[in-house]
């Protein structure tokens, strides 16, 4: 008798269970990411950037559409949605993606290129921005490294380099 049930305990144990959700795979993976990354998740402090740097090529990809939106750095890009404020440097709008739905301010974030590193400053926006999973101080740098998730709000992206001029 004992058995049958342990038969049926390891049959209910390789029944197949549903995949989890990409909201659920996508919060597993930005907690594992920041694990891993709390080590380079301090602010740091740079100097003004040099007018003399050659532009970079990175990649944001928007996760939930694998929408890959691709743009120079030279030295300063904003990243949010149509905007009249003024901003600093070039302009990554975000809003022919729905991004009002996901909590994107108009001047949410600012990436720098800075001592041959891109990295990224949240602009005291109001649903904040998420590196690796981390919430972001307001107003300080961090580098991003190739594969970092960045969240602006709850619209999760991925950092890719596509160019480095000094490879």
């Amino acid at each position: 008798m004992q058995s049958t049930s342990r038969d049926e305990d390891n049959q209910n144990s390789h029944e197949i269970q549903p995949p989890p959700s990409q909201a659920a795979l996508i919060n597993l993976q930005t907690k594992e990411l920041s694990r891993l990354n709390a080590q380079r998740m301090d602010p740091i402090e740079l100097p003004e950037p040099r007018g003399d740097q050659p532009p970079w090529r990175i990649s944001l990809t928007i996760v939930d559409t694998n929408i890959q939106i691709a743009f120079e750095v030279a030295d300063y890009v904003t990243l949010g949605r149509f905007s009249q404020i003024p901003s600093r440097g070039k302009v990554v709008d975000f809003s022919p993606f729905n991004i009002h739905d996901y909590g994107v301010s108009r001047i949410h974030a600012t990436l720098q290129l800075q001592n041959n590193r891109v990295t990224i400053c949240d602009n005291g926006s109001t649903n904040g921005t998420y590196l690796n999973g981390k919430r972001l101080k307001s107003s300080a740098s961090y580098v991003l490294n190739e594969g970092d998730y960045v969240a602006l709000g709850t619209l999760l992206l991925r950092f890719d380099l596509l160019y480095h001029p000094w490879k």
